[in-house]
């Protein structure tokens, strides 16, 4: 009688289709192949990928292009690392494609941009912008150098990482504290290129003989009235600085905050989020940014020279034909 029963246990549990918490974890490890994290450049020869568990590859593996040759893989845990026979200049873009594979032999083809690491990377910092430009005064950005060093791979975005409408990766240039870049967003007819060896070399409108003049090519122009330009350290790296203007007002719409759109309010919200702009993510309103309410192509918003708060105190409208692209910021304010 016991061996009916022992049978008859034996046939309903299977029938339920369960099993052991750890025995089903473990066929589903056994059929899943790991997951891609992220990766990056840790140093001018070498990346680190990051897996969702141990992944491993052999160099034969792996292609990379821009003529490098991987001579070295090595799993440590989650990070698998990959070592080069040449570095990549800093923020020169490279595309690592291979397979990777787990202990149990799933495998998974992957495809990631790579970027060159800046062993010394400038700090950087938004100085000034117009977004109303005209075709003698386009829509640019203007950075200022506060420590001296190399550009490569430093991003400027219009908006935020992962929702941006352009961007501009900077070249590898060797720049010194006090010395000015100017990103133009819509330089003209495309003819001027960057530039990297001499400052006064591109003559389009809007540029500066003074300043490193950079361009987007194919650029849309800023957003005229409300916008975030942010800026980070490398097109992988974390957030420096950010920037959010706007002519708008809380009680401008009963949606978004007053903002006009979700994605507008999600950008700005992100700012105050990672500390670059003062103000709660839960209350920050369109009249805790720039207000870009009086601004021409010649009336910039300027920051205040030396002014780092993180705020709209650190913010002016410049007069009428006050803007200063290439050299030291005005103090004097438009007064409408």
């Amino acid at each position: 009688m016991k061996y009916v029963f022992l049978a008859l246990w034996c046939m309903m549990t299977v029938l339920s289709c369960q099993m052991p918490e750890d025995s089903s974890s473990l066929v589903s490890l056994t059929f899943v192949p790991p997951q891609y994290v992220s990766g990056a450049m840790v140093s001018p020869q070498e990346a680190k990928l990051e897996f969702s568990r141990t992944a491993y590859s052999a160099a034969d593996d792996l292609f990379i292009s821009g003529g490098h040759r991987i001579t070295e893989t090595a799993s440590h845990g989650e990070i698998l690392s990959i070592t080069l026979d040449s570095p990549i200049p800093s923020g020169e873009q490279r595309i690592l494609q291979g397979t990777f594979r787990d202990a149990f032999r799933n495998t998974l083809h992957l495809s990631v941009t790579l970027y060159g690491f800046n062993e010394y990377p400038a700090v950087l910092s938004l100085n000034e912008f117009v977004t109303r430009g005209s075709d003698n005064h386009p829509d640019r950005v203007e950075l200022l150098v506060t420590q001296s060093g190399c550009t490569g791979g430093i991003t400027v975005y219009d908006g935020i990482r992962g929702d941006y409408r352009q961007k501009k990766i900077l070249p590898a240039l060797a720049v010194t504290a006090g010395e000015y870049l100017i990103i133009h967003f819509r330089p003209g007819d495309g003819t001027c290129e960057d530039e990297t060896e001499r400052k006064d070399s591109a003559q389009c409108a809007g540029t500066h003989d003074e300043a490193w003049d950079l361009f987007i090519h194919g650029g849309i122009g800023l957003s005229g009235n409300n916008g975030v330009i942010t800026l980070y350290e490398s097109p992988a790296g974390p957030i420096s600085e950010g920037v959010f203007y706007s002519d708008r007002t809380s009680s401008s719409d009963d949606r978004y905050r007053g903002f006009g759109s979700t994605r507008m309010l999600l950008q700005v919200e992100y700012l105050c989020r990672t500390g670059v702009w003062d103000g709660s993510p839960d209350t920050v309103s369109p009249e805790d940014g720039i207000s870009s309410t009086y601004t021409t192509a010649t009336r910039s918003m300027s920051r205040i020279p030396g002014s780092y708060t993180g705020s709209q105190d650190d913010w002016i409208t410049v007069p009428t034909r006050g803007s200063t692209f290439g050299y030291e910021n005005a103090v004097e304010q438009h007064v409408p």
